[in-house]
């Protein structure tokens, strides 16, 4: 735990305890913070303390929301559920019955729920970047490089957040 028994020994109980139950927490944030999916930002905003241009150009809240809830990996179905209730990632199973887990890249492209969503919103932008895996597809969409892809991306977010409520 990065402190030896000898230091332990000399400290105080009160200051013992105290100094334990820090490195205890800080050890359990760690590996929450381990656990959290990447938050999708371009290059170009990395370090920039600017908001990004959707949060502006996104008038309609539900869209906004959407889209930033689908950037953070947190839309409010099993993933936050199962946070919630300390359920392994790997039992995260997405209720479309797949046997799949339930993650942004699911929901995007494979999962049944959404097919039409996706047949209306997100197939189209897929036609200019062809042989990608899922998980660049995904980053290329999320990354609020063009304001079209941002603008469907989101109404088809808004709109599956719609079938999952």
């Amino acid at each position: 735990m990065g402190l030896s028994s000898q230091a332990i020994l000399c400290m105080q109980w009160d200051e013992a305890k105290s100094a334990l139950k820090q490195r205890i927490m800080d050890m359990e944030r760690q590996a929450d913070l381990n656990s959290c999916p990447n938050f999708r930002v371009p290059d170009t905003h990395k370090y920039r303390p600017l908001p990004m241009t959707y949060l502006s150009q996104l008038e309609i809240y539900k869209f906004r929301k959407s889209f930033t809830l689908a950037r953070c990996e947190a839309f409010t179905s099993m993933v936050l559920e199962a946070r919630f209730n300390s359920i392994p990632r790997e039992q995260r199973l997405c209720p479309c019955g797949s046997d799949e887990i339930e993650s942004i890249e699911h929901m995007m492209f494979r999962c049944s729920r959404h097919k039409k969503i996706r047949a209306k919103y997100i197939t189209p932008l897929l036609k200019d970047m062809a042989g990608q895996s899922d998980s660049d597809y995904c980053n290329q969409l999320l990354l609020d490089y063009s304001w079209t892809t941002t603008k469907l991306v989101a109404k088809s977010r808004a709109a599956c957040h719609s079938i999952d409520s």
